[in-house]
Formats: C-alpha cells, structure tokens, sequence
C-alpha cells in the first residue's frame, strides 16, 4: 500500500513538474522567436538552448534517483554547505564577478555559474533533511523550530548581500510551507509570518527599484511604455488566448 501510495506520489510530481516545464517551453519560444530571428538567424535559438538544459537536468535526475537514500541522507549536509561555500566566494575579489549590480556569478575561463541556483536546491533539500531528522522535536521551540529558522536566516542574509531579494523571499516562504507541512505548531508560525512581514516591508522600502516594482504590478498602466511594459504584455497576451 505505502509503495503504491509512493509512487502515485511520484507520477503527481512528475507530471506536474512535465506540465510546468511544457508551459515554460511554449513561453521562452513565444517571447524570444522573433528576436533571435532577427538577431541570430534562427527563431528556435533560445528553445534549443532551454533543451539542452532540459536534458542536463533529466541526466541529473536519473543519476539521483538511481542512488539510495541513505547515501543522499549522508551527503545533503556537505552539499548543503559546499554551496554556501561556493556562494560565499561570489564575495571575494578574484572569484566573484558583478553584473548588473548583482554580486553572484563565479567564472572559470569564460564558463559562469550562479552558486546560488545550486544553494536553493540544496537548502530545500538540506530543509527538508532537518525537518524529518528533528521531526519528534518540531514542538519544541528552541530545539526544533529555532534551529532551521536560524538555517533559514543565514541562506537568506548570504542572498541578500548579493543582492537576490527574490530568491531569498521565494526560500523563505518555501521553509514555511515546508514547516507547515510537518504539522510544527501553528503558533510558531504565525508568530515568525507576523515578524518577517515588516522585514519584508522594511527590505522592499529600502530599494527604490524594488518599490517600483511593487508599484508597477499593482498599477502598471502608470508607466505602459517602461515598468509596466511586460505585465501589460502579458494581459494582452492572456486576453487574447
């Protein structure tokens, strides 16, 4: 029964995951085409290279579903904080490279990565490691719950500095569904919403690109022709099926 129940669970997963990456594609060749045609020659280029990375990751997701669980039980903690590691070096003159503002990237030669993208998939799963390893210690505040909050905490203020102010709400409020889920107490919860929704508003405030942001979903016809150019877009591009 557990197994069969197990792997209804793997086929939801998958299959929304494959409907989520079928929209995705259908959006990257609908926004880029026209472009690369005009600036490369070809309207499938950016299509072609969002494959080739669709099929990197299916590698990647056969070689982890092939190794035990224990082994992944054993290794998520060192991942976990070789990606800080490597997110950290984005920091240190002679790694890290800017663009845009933006302190992320590492090169090696003329290849670039974003430690980062890895970090977020590590700390979710590093997240969920801690969750069932302290799952009988979740009622308790400062055994359980403190402790990946403090995790929590750190991922997010190394995101910050950098900075990826999305990437850090987007970790947080996956910790708390996650929290959520494995039933902590409700009190905790809406105590650490409560707390964090002024930080938000403080961090929000404190950029004025991100105010302008906020702005320009809320009301973006107040700018049609800059900020509010792409959400404006895609009304259109929603009301005309």
């Amino acid at each position: 029964m557990i197994r069969s129940e197990s792997k209804a669970s793997l086929f939801s997963f998958i299959s929304s995951a494959a409907i989520c990456i079928l929209i995705g594609m259908v959006f990257i060749y609908s926004s880029s085409s026209v472009y690369a045609l005009e600036r490369l020659g070809t309207a499938d280029y950016y299509l072609k290279k969002q494959l080739a990375g669709l099929a990197i990751g299916l590698v990647g997701l056969f070689i982890l579903r092939a190794i035990p669980l224990e082994i992944v039980k054993r290794f998520v903690p060192w991942v976990f904080f070789a990606t800080v590691f490597l997110t950290i070096l984005t920091f240190v003159p002679g790694f890290g490279t800017s663009i845009h503002g933006s302190q992320r990237w590492i090169y090696i030669g003329k290849i670039g990565f974003q430690p980062s993208e890895a970090l977020k998939m590590a700390f979710v799963v590093y997240i969920g490691y801690l969750i069932a390893k302290k799952n009988y210690r979740l009622q308790s505040l400062t055994r359980g719950y403190l402790p990946i909050l403090g995790v929590l905490a750190f991922t997010d203020i190394l995101l910050l500095k950098q900075p990826d102010f999305g990437q850090a709400v987007t970790l947080a409020l996956t910790t708390l569904i996650l929290l959520f889920i494995a039933q902590c107490r409700l009190s905790h919860l809406l105590f650490t919403i409560s707390s964090l929704l002024p930080v938000v508003g403080y961090l929000v405030y404190a950029k004025p690109y991100r105010v302008q942001r906020v702005l320009a979903f809320l009301n973006p016809w107040d700018d049609p022709q800059g900020s509010g150019f792409q959400i404006i877009q895609s009304l259109i591009a929603i009301g005309s099926g």
